[in-house]
């Protein structure tokens, strides 16, 4: 178990990783060149998983991993967010993400103590294409 002061640290780690992940604008033109290296290389540094090992594993196991990873509430929605951010530039893989931000998401308000109109929205805007 961490001590309080090193998982704040840690969640701090994490909150400043995907939030830089989520202020990146996904370009076509320089995915898979430059943003898609940049992406993997950081997500190995928050889960020791790429986008490729990630499509690989099903929801329930990454749920898993970013639980033994401490994952905040607030992560869990922002990583559900990356993740549908990242699915607009993998249109092959665009299902397989979506079905993982919703069950991220849907976790996410599971676990929240309050009921969030934000994060159900985006539950409900998710379900749709799938």
């Amino acid at each position: 178990m961490l001590s309080k002061g090193i998982r704040d640290e840690e969640n701090e780690r994490i909150n400043r990783m995907i939030t830089h992940l989520l202020e990146m604008k996904f370009v076509s033109d320089s995915w898979l060149l430059e943003q898609k290296p940049k992406v993997d290389a950081t997500l190995k540094e928050i889960i020791d998983l790429e986008i490729i090992e990630i499509l690989k594993t099903s929801s329930e196991e990454l749920l898993d991993i970013l639980k033994s990873k401490n994952f905040q509430e607030d992560h869990y929605e922002s990583f559900g967010d990356l993740l549908l951010n990242i699915s607009d530039m993998e249109p092959q893989h665009q299902h397989n993400l979506a079905e993982k931000s919703l069950a991220i998401y849907q976790f996410a308000q599971k676990q929240s103590n309050t009921f969030s109109i934000s994060l159900n929205q985006k539950i409900q805007e998710t379900k749709g294409p799938l």
